[in-house]
């Protein structure tokens, strides 16, 4: 049984799809995946500055404490109940031991590990599986290193659906146990997350299976997106210098920026922005490479490293998008080993009370390291993101 989110507007403020990289529009009421012109990822826009004559920032005090808070950003029909695990609206920890440690003013966490599914991958998944029961899908795939797999089964379990997931077979154990228990069909595959691609590709046309990976489709970010309109409402709207950012596919990156460009059409919001900070580990780091090198596209890593399941991502579709939000931000990329992901881990348990999983702590690694080179101002204040828990990671908490 769905559960309604509380929040009906009378009208949808959804316009159309269009792709990122031709501008091609796409209709919103069949399913889509990329552009079918240039392959790239399609974007969901809305009427921001009806929904900013419709909704002020003050009306969202009284709605449910979830992303549904947000609906007049989001991309569903007024009729339709979402598929809801009460995702979003998780804790910001002002940090104590740390920053004093690194001598800084203010330091912030955002702890996306309290999401269904311990990740902040629910968002999207709330979100991308609401259209899917709207758009009459039956059937849902997915590729993943691990941290979106168990919301994908979770929420697939709630919805009705038929699940399919292929994951690497060094993905997180209890990830795969979660997911089995959840009634996915699991299928590890052998090599690297591109191998993962195939098989559900191949699913897909094979089995009727529609592919809900990272930009394969356009709502995963739209659900995303609310952690950049949460991060405005967490700070009463007045957003902070930096928000460092764990380097997996950077669905949460992008959402963040065009949440803030939304906010600011529809008025919610001045033109201030965070500067962006990407943090890659050393065995993974194509937008790193490219950003220094002043590209716009990422090449390919062909057997990505790293202790950090969710940073072994060797391309993605979004890698163009990444780039430009980072230098559109003012922000930057860096690059960490394992062992100061590993060190970051310890830290941020034995210091904050907070078990971060490897990719959160990459975020405090990337944050040491540009402190070290000069990149952000030690009197700014700085929001790390905790993707999910460290408790999937059994085998790095031994």
């Amino acid at each position: 049984m769905k559960k309604s989110s509380g929040v009906k507007p009378q009208v949808s403020h959804f316009k159309k799809l269009t792709c990122s990289g031709c501008s091609k529009a796409y209709p919103h009421n069949r399913p889509q995946t990329v552009c079918q012109t240039c392959g790239a990822p399609l974007l969901a826009e809305y009427d921001t500055r009806a929904i900013g004559a419709s909704v002020k920032r003050e009306d969202l005090r009284g709605r449910p404490a979830s992303i549904w808070r947000y609906r007049d950003f989001l991309p569903l029909p007024p009729t339709l109940d979402p598929v809801t695990l009460h995702e979003g609206f998780t804790p910001l920890v002002r940090l104590g031991r740390e920053p004093r440690r690194l001598k800084l003013d203010e330091l912030w966490l955002k702890d996306e590990s309290k999401n269904p599914g311990f990740t902040f991958k629910a968002r999207g998944m709330s979100v991308a599986v609401s259209k899917a029961v709207e758009l009459k899908l039956e059937r849902l795939a997915l590729r993943s290193a691990g941290n979106a797999a168990a919301p994908f089964a979770a929420y697939t379990a709630r919805a009705g659906l038929r699940s399919l997931i292929a994951m690497p077979k060094d993905a997180p154990e209890l990830t795969l146990l979660a997911c089995e228990m959840l009634g996915a069909r699991v299928s590890l595959q052998r090599g690297s997350l591109e191998d993962c691609t195939q098989f559900v590709q191949t699913a897909a046309l094979k089995d009727g299976y529609f592919d809900l990976s990272s930009f394969a489709e356009p709502y995963r970010l739209e659900g995303d997106k609310t952690l950049g309109m949460e991060l405005a409402e967490d700070f009463n709207w007045e957003l902070p210098d930096w928000v460092i950012y764990p380097g997996d596919g950077g669905m949460g990156l992008i959402g963040m920026w065009k949440a803030w460009r939304e906010l600011e059409e529809a008025g919610f919001i001045g033109k201030k922005r965070p500067k962006l900070l990407f943090v890659q580990g050393e065995g993974c780091a194509g937008i790193v490479k490219a950003f220094q090198s002043g590209e716009d596209r990422a090449e390919t890593v062909t057997t990505p490293t790293g202790v950090a399941a969710g940073l072994r991502v060797g391309k993605t579709l979004g890698d163009n998008l990444i780039l430009r939000a980072l230098h559109e931000s003012g922000g930057a990329a860096v690059a960490v080993p394992d062992s100061a992901i590993i060190n970051a881990m310890k830290d941020l348990a034995r210091s904050e009370g907070i078990l971060a999983a490897p990719e959160g702590a990459a975020s405090l690694a990337g944050l040491r390291r540009a402190l070290e080179q000069g990149l952000i101002k030690r009197s700014e204040r700085i929001v790390l993101v905790n993707t999910n828990t460290g408790l999937k990671y059994a085998n790095l908490v031994r």
